[in-house]
């Protein structure tokens, strides 16, 4: 099982969604669930956990393994600036463990919002996203310390969150 990240343009909640046989509600075309995941954190804006979604257009950005999508946060973390949570360690998530480390300390920085969010299962909302293409704009003119594989992830990152920023969200799965 791999990491899909999908954006969401043009949301709008469903009120009063039909309900299945099972007392969940019914999901149709161009509609999407939000389980409880990691919606319940300040990522998810005002997005609602248990709910029905309706959208006017969806885009998978992003599909390969979670280890891929750590080494990308971890190499993100490192061009943002962020110093390795230990001087000198061989721990390949020393960056982006800095940041979650800042997180749990009420300290928020670049790209922040995405790298300290768990990408098991969840959705960013409207709002986070805009912050988040903002700072992938910033963190994109140290573009080519990358490697050219996590270039085209961090291009893939950009148009994911612009994509989103259209009154939509983001959602890890």
């Amino acid at each position: 099982m791999g990491l899909d990240i999908t954006a969401y343009k043009c949301t709008k909640l469903i009120q009063n969604p039909k309900m299945g046989d099972t007392n969940h509600p019914e999901v149709w075309a161009n509609q999407v669930y939000i389980g409880i995941g990691n919606s319940e954190w300040e990522q998810g804006d005002d997005l609602e956990a248990g709910q029905v979604y309706g959208f006017s257009y969806a885009r998978s950005f992003y599909s390969s393994s979670y280890s891929t999508y750590g080494n990308l946060r971890n190499e993100l973390a490192r061009i943002s600036g962020y110093e390795p949570l230990i001087a000198g360690s061989k721990y390949r998530g020393i960056y982006a463990a800095r940041v979650c480390d800042n997180w749990e300390k009420g300290q928020r920085g670049v790209l922040a919002e995405l790298l300290c969010f768990a990408d098991n299962e969840g959705e960013i909302g409207t709002k986070t996203c805009r912050k988040i293409l903002n700072d992938l704009h910033t963190v994109s003119k140290h573009a080519g310390e990358l490697n050219e594989w996590n270039q085209g992830l961090l291009t893939d990152l950009i148009q994911t969150f612009e994509f989103a920023a259209v009154d939509g969200f983001v959602q890890f799965a």
